[in-house]
């Protein structure tokens, strides 16, 4: 018998036939109007991923090439690009903003102390907005 190559995992293919390929012998052909949305490195690299996961995370030495698609969608998927909104010419990201000077008063005359903790508040209640952006402006007057 002959032991698999370190970085190698086993296909399996629909014909019953079973080809060892390393992360960087898979190659991945986006179809469709969604394809444009992502970089050929960005897929690259998410192949390369979902290849580690397998063989390393779960310690698999075989899997099927409809787990691998499977596991590679979510992770494409995962990066959640409004493909809505692409489609449009005039497509902008969600940003919200904050004042920093803003939070300096509201945080009186404790200085740090209290500006700070005000800060942090202030950025974990933009990310429950699931932001695109977070930009604080004001640095100079605060």
């Amino acid at each position: 018998m002959i032991t698999l190559a370190s970085g190698c995992l086993v296909f399996e293919m629909a014909g019953g036939h079973s080809i060892p390929f390393s992360a960087e012998m898979i190659s991945v052909e986006l179809s469709g109007d969604d394809a444009s949305l992502f970089d050929p490195e960005l897929v690259k690299h998410a192949t390369s991923a979902v290849f580690h996961y397998f063989k390393h995370e779960l310690d698999r030495q075989t899997i099927t090439v409809g787990e691998f698609a499977g596991a590679l969608e979510k992770v494409l998927r995962g990066f959640d690009f409004n493909i809505a909104s692409c489609e449009s010419a005039a497509w902008e990201p969600r940003v919200v903003e904050s004042d920093l000077r803003r939070l300096a008063c509201e945080s009186g005359n404790g200085c740090e102390l209290f500006f700070f903790p005000r800060l942090r508040d202030e950025l974990r209640l933009h990310l429950e907005q699931a932001p695109e952006l977070v930009r604080f402006r004001g640095l100079r007057a605060a």
